[in-house]
């Protein structure tokens, strides 16, 4: 093989490199020691933040289905008082509500006579 054209090809596209890098590092850092384990470890506690905050949903969920039971409890327990409350004579003159008035009839339309001239 021919070693001086492979070393014509190669010094300057090593040298290109070379000069990128050092161009680089002036705007990101290339010297992140763990950087695969930081990731590793920014995944773990993005999911034990994901499984905290599911664990609090379901934790509200339930005390939300409290909430609405007791309120659901407590408007049954004020009808009932409400009605035990009552004498006969209120529950007569509650259930005794007068009918609707019957709606008018729609008045016929009117029919206009065209003269034909």
């Amino acid at each position: 093989m021919n070693y001086k054209g492979v070393l014509k090809r190669l010094l300057p596209f090593a040298a290109t490199f070379a000069v990128a890098v050092f161009i680089t590092s002036f705007f990101v850092d290339l010297h992140r020691p763990g950087r695969f384990g930081e990731w590793r470890q920014r995944a773990w506690e993005r999911r034990s933040g994901f499984e905290r905050m599911m664990r609090e949903n379901e934790e509200l969920r339930t005390e939300n289905e409290a909430v609405k039971n007791e309120n659901l409890r407590l408007k049954n327990d004020i009808e009932n008082r409400r009605i035990d409350s009552m004498s006969t004579d209120d529950l007569k003159t509650i259930v005794r509500v007068p009918l609707a008035p019957t709606a008018p009839v729609r008045p016929m339309p009117m029919k206009l006579r065209h003269s034909g001239e």
